[in-house]
């Protein structure tokens, strides 16, 4: 690869990458692709034909036409397999001293890590770990949000998903799998030496966000000294106003994509206001959080062990 990324940040999905690239946007010397999720570095493992139809649609553009553009529109997903094309992605980044993705697929398409030490062999890589009790319930919370489900309570919705066939990244939601760290964790071990890689624990960056961006920002080699906006929280949940116009709109995949490309953000921010009710995101059982806290139990240990840290509070 000619021109690429110094640094990537695998994931994971509802672990506050959204605001993380938002933040790392701000920083003058950083350059982020102007689609946040390109999935290259895990083309070989992915088939969009396989993918749940909205999931398909919300991930769907004229890629050959959008790098050739100005690329001032920014994209949330999209398949770039191409080499060509996902070098055009930094033909706008200047002097910038950082050149960087954060892309969830990463992290969960093991293929992912192999492919980026085979291309980007000194690359920097770092991902956020969130208790993957809270990660599944916020996904949960997120796809009723979103319309994705409807009438399905947290518990029958995850068993669904997790024993649906075929499965995997975009086919399904992947509440549990998307929690299960200590295979892919291992993996990024072994791949990647520990000057190259950096784990953030999502509990650290939410309750110090100034502190884990100047600490990130060292670990990519940036000013660690850039005043950075932490105040707007991106991807945030609620629940509809109402539901079935919300279950619809998601199945037109193809006309909430289009919105979300091509709508000002101030008028999405003013649709989402109308949409959605803010402060009522649902809460989790006690029921529901100990049959979670008895499926993780023996990855997150796994997880505490590779990582030689204390995690007990997320079995709590």
């Amino acid at each position: 690869m000619q021109v690429g990324p110094n640094f990537i940040v695998l994931g994971v999905a509802k672990g506050g990458t959204t605001s993380f690239h938002n933040y790392l946007q701000q920083h003058p010397d950083i350059y982020l692709t102007p689609i946040k999720e390109t999935n290259y570095f895990a083309r070989k493992a992915l088939d969009p034909n396989k993918f749940r139809p909205a999931f398909k649609a919300a991930s769907t553009i004229d890629v050959e036409k959008y790098v050739n553009g100005d690329m001032q529109n920014t994209v949330h997903m999209a398949n770039v397999f191409s080499t060509e094309h996902y070098e055009k992605l930094y033909k706008n980044a200047g002097s910038a001293k950082a050149l960087g993705e954060v892309c969830t697929s990463y992290f969960m398409v093991n293929e992912s890590m192999l492919q980026i030490k085979e291309e980007l062999p000194n690359a920097k890589v770092a991902v956020i770990l969130r208790n993957p009790i809270e990660r599944a319930f916020s996904g949960y919370v997120m796809a009723v949000k979103l319309g994705q489900i409807i009438n399905k309570d947290f518990l029958t919705a995850v068993k669904e998903d997790y024993n649906a066939q075929p499965k995997g990244y975009g086919i399904t939601f992947n509440f549990l799998e998307g929690g299960l760290y200590a295979d892919s964790l291992k993996l990024m071990f072994e791949t990647f030496s520990e000057e190259q890689r950096k784990v953030v624990l999502y509990d650290n960056y939410s309750q110090d966000v100034s502190g884990t961006l100047k600490s990130f920002f060292k670990f990519i080699g940036v000013d660690a000294n850039i005043d950075i906006d932490t105040s707007q929280k991106s991807n945030a949940g609620g629940m509809p106003r109402f539901k079935w116009l919300n279950y619809i709109a998601y199945q037109m995949g193809w006309a909430r994509q289009m919105a979300r490309n091509l709508l000002p953000k101030s008028i999405k921010q003013k649709l989402a206001k109308t949409m959605y009710k803010e402060g009522s995101k649902p809460a989790m059982s006690a029921n529901e959080k100990a049959w979670l806290i008895d499926f993780f139990r023996q990855d997150v240990n796994k997880t505490a062990k590779i990582l030689g840290a204390d995690l007990s509070h997320w079995l709590t």
